[in-house]
């Protein structure tokens, strides 16, 4: 189908000063800012865009604002959009090329989809080494310890979805994603093009419409502890973890999202080719985290010989 992964993510909030703080804690890099709208990049060049939810290129949502209002998949070339385009309409949905040429659809919850020719860029690939008693890989040599993280990759986004099974059959049959994992009420979906375990999770939770999360991929376990502590310390509030997940394997870390919903760091999820076969996992708190820290690290972490300052924030070259 040629969708290679997430390309961006618009977000609607009116505190435009605080996203903006949230979104240079975490550690990606200021593109652009304005009173009214922000662009920020991670390490692949995969975005994340902040407007004034009155903004005239909003779309709507059916979720309650600030929320993520729209997410841009990246494709190979026009012509899987071109293709996209009338694979919608035929199946009844609207489908609009705009003038930058990204692809517009809503999903059957009312969520609003974007496609347009990815202009991420592969990453230099940087192998962390790890020693353990039977295969040392780190010799002579001490790890990394890092003061704050630098996303690489949008690795996922979460819609809580009424329309469950409609939305299922939309993204599979429609869209070509492919079905990774599953819970009773929820499923792990990946892009055609894509390793990752899954670019969109959705799952029906009492009925309501909302963005639960987005996820960031990192270089290591180092750097996902180095951007939570980070974060702690500049007083941004853990959503859960850290801890560890049992369906896609990955060390996770939420906090809370100013823009809506929660930001992940995560580390070492599965990647997953056509030969994966998917499992059903059931609908339970030891399914969601084989390990997890209700609240983050901090007041519970030592602290004695950590005198990093942290009172004010630096952005990141773009």
């Amino acid at each position: 189908m040629g969708i290679k992964g997430i390309e961006s993510v618009v977000y609607a909030t009116d505190n435009i000063v605080l996203a903006k703080k949230f979104w240079i804690d975490f550690g990606l890099t200021v593109v652009s800012s304005s009173e009214n709208e922000l662009l920020f990049k991670t390490l692949e060049g995969s975005t994340i865009e902040v407007k004034n939810p009155n903004h005239h290129e909003m779309p709507l949502s059916p979720a309650t604002d600030p929320t993520a209002r729209e997410t841009v998949f990246g494709v190979s070339d026009f012509a899987v959009i071109e293709d996209l385009k009338t694979k919608l309409e035929k199946s009844g949905f609207k489908a609009e090329i705009a003038d930058d040429n990204t692809l517009r659809t809503i999903d059957p919850n009312g969520y609003a989809l974007g496609f347009r020719v990815s202009s991420t860029q592969a990453l230099e690939p940087k192998q962390t080494l790890f020693n353990n008693a039977s295969a040392p890989q780190r010799i002579d040599k001490r790890a990394n310890i890092f003061d704050r993280a630098r996303p690489q990759h949008i690795a996922h986004v979460v819609y809580l979805s009424p329309k469950l099974i409609d939305a299922l059959n939309f993204y599979q049959d429609i869209l070509g994603f492919v079905l990774t994992d599953s819970y009773a009420h929820g499923y792990f979906l990946r892009c055609p093009d894509a390793i990752d375990h899954h670019n969109i999770f959705i799952l029906n939770v009492e009925n309501v419409h909302g963005f639960h999360h987005i996820s960031f991929d990192v270089q290591d376990l180092h750097e996902l502890f180095g951007g939570g502590l980070y974060l702690d310390k500049r007083g941004w509030e853990t959503h859960i973890g850290p801890g560890r997940h049992p369906v896609s394997s990955a060390y996770f870390w939420y906090f809370v999202n100013p823009c809506g919903g929660a930001a992940e760091y995560d580390f070492d999820s599965d990647v997953v080719t056509d030969e994966w076969t998917p499992e059903v996992f059931p609908s339970t708190p030891e399914a969601f985290a084989e390990w997890a820290i209700p609240k983050g690290l901090e007041g519970v972490s030592y602290r004695g010989a950590q005198t990093t300052s942290v009172d004010k924030a630096e952005e990141f070259d773009a």
